[in-house]
Parts: structure tokens; C-alpha cells; sequence
């Protein structure tokens, strides 16, 4: 539950996007299939989209696509979940597009400390973090409040240079304990598509939105 909590403002944009695509394909197939209601329903317009459907799921029979889309759930709350989709559409399109749509969401999640206020003034950042598959490593130079936890937790920045993800876990597990009313927000890059590492470092910090590696891999 928590993993779920914490990534629930970043996911919530593909999700929608997934019903967006889903319900608009099911509302066309349910408009074209029950004629009696689609007579406000441009047939030029849904021939093309049908036609579009069919090419991008390769199926050609009706019949069979009409089924095979039923199967993905009820007719007519696909067709709510269609317009709820084109409203989210709208919305991500003000917003700039998908990838700003995450990072106004990320930023405001890192603002927010997932429930808490940040440990930082104007949630900045504790530090600068670099995600690799098997381990985390720390960024220099430090800052000045990453000094200062480090030397409240008895911690020396050599010690927590390059830890494995477990023993990242359990080294900063203690900030929690230390400051158990707000979040740390921290800075990931990361340098791989694991996503062990990021879960690792979300475990006790907030981490703030950021563009990954240009050697992700």
C-alpha cells in the first residue's frame, strides 16, 4: 500500500490515458453497433474511425473486434469513462502535454512530502541522488542541510557514497524517526529502467521530478 501511495499522483495520467484510449474505441463500436442511437452520429466520421481501429488492432471482422473490446468491460461505463477520458485529455493538453502534466504533478507531490510538508522551506531539495540497478550514489558537492543530517544521524558523506539498495534502505531509514512530521525531497537520476532503485530511495525520501540519464538503459 504505501509503494501504491506514493506513485499514485505520477500514474494517475497514464491510467487515464489507458482509459482514454480504451473507452473512446468501445463508445465508437457501442455508437456504430446500436443504431438507434446514433443518429446525431456522423457515418463518414465513424467509418474512418472504425477503420482506424481495425488497422491498429488487426482485426478486420466487426463482429470479432466488437467482442473482443465487450470483453474489456461493460459497454455503457466505457462509454462514461470515453468522456471522462476526453475531459482528461483537455486537461493534460493545457497543461502541455503528458511529460508536463507528470512533472506539475511530481513537482507538487515533492511541495506536498505525500500527506507531510517538507523538511525544507519551498520543498527544495536535501540532495542529489544517482540510481544505478545495484546501487544509489551521492552527488557532490553536498548541501548544506545534507551536511547537517549526516552529522545528526552520525553519518560521514564517504560512508553513504555509494551504498547497495538494501543498505541505502536501512542507512536512512532513521531520517523517518528523526523527523517523522514532513519529507525530505530529493533529486534521482537515473542511469537504468529498474525501477528497484527509485523504490528504494522513495522508502524514505520524496523524490522531485527529473530527466533521466542520457545513458539510461
Amino acid at each position: 500500500m504505501r509503494q501504491t501511495e506514493h506513485v499514485l499522483y505520477i500514474t494517475l495520467i497514464d491510467f487515464l490515458l489507458q482509459i482514454l484510449f480504451f473507452g473512446i474505441v468501445v463508445s465508437v463500436i457501442y455508437a456504430v453497433a446500436q443504431r438507434e442511437e446514433t443518429r446525431n452520429l456522423d457515418p463518414e466520421q465513424a467509418r474512418d474511425t472504425v477503420e482506424r481501429i481495425r488497422n491498429l488492432t488487426g482485426i478486420s471482422d466487426l463482429t470479432i473486434l466488437k467482442n473482443e473490446l465487450t470483453r474489456l468491460g461493460p459497454l455503457q461505463p466505457a462509454v462514461m469513462h470515453a468522456k471522462l477520458g476526453r475531459e482528461m485529455e483537455k486537461d493534460i493538453s493545457e497543461a502541455g502535454g503528458a511529460e508536463s502534466a507528470r512533472k506539475i504533478l511530481a513537482e507538487q507531490n515533492a511541495r506536498r512530502g505525500q500527506g507531510k510538508p517538507s523538511c525544507l522551506d519551498g520543498g527544495a531539495k536535501l540532495a542529489t541522488f544517482h540510481a544505478y540497478p545495484d546501487r544509489i550514489e551521492l552527488r557532490h558537492p553536498l548541501t548544506g542541510e545534507m551536511e547537517k543530517l549526516l552529522s545528526r544521524m552520525g553519518l560521514t558523506p564517504s560512508r553513504v557514497a555509494r551504498l547497495a539498495l538494501s543498505e541505502f534502505r536501512t542507512t536512512f531509514e532513521p531520517v523517518k524517526q528523526l523527523e517523522p512530521d514532513c519529507r525530505y525531497n530529493i533529486e534521482l537520476v537515473e542511469h537504468s529502467f529498474d525501477t528497484r532503485p527509485r523504490d528504494a530511495a522513495r522508502s524514505v525520501f520524496i523524490t522531485m521530478w527529473l530527466p533521466p540519464a542520457p545513458d539510461r538503459k
